[in-house]
């Protein structure tokens, strides 16, 4: 992960809009994979490919890759509380 600048400004997730995220209000902030790495605490390889499987949509501006705030909050809500069950251990008693 990549230091942040001393300027850059801290994230702040709100809660997901209703409305569609992208719906070009003039207030969108995107970020980038480093912010969304630095501020979830993991890998920037994660979010990579989280994106290529197209579970987190991107706004790609020439070779820089961009998220809206709203769609990675949308994301995090989405997962919050989810967890896999837990393995059966396997009986070695029959």
């Amino acid at each position: 992960m990549s230091r942040l600048r001393p300027t850059a400004r801290p994230i702040v997730l709100e809660a997901a809009p209703t409305a569609s995220a992208g719906d070009g209000t003039a207030n969108e902030r995107f970020l980038t994979i480093d912010e969304v790495a630095e501020w979830s605490r993991m890998s920037v390889a994660f979010w990579r490919r989280e994106i290529r499987a197209g579970a987190l949509p991107v706004m790609a501006l020439g070779r820089a890759v961009r998220i809206l705030e709203a769609d990675f909050a949308a994301y995090m809500a989405a997962r919050r509380g989810r967890r896999k069950a837990p393995r059966k251990s396997k009986d070695f008693n029959r």
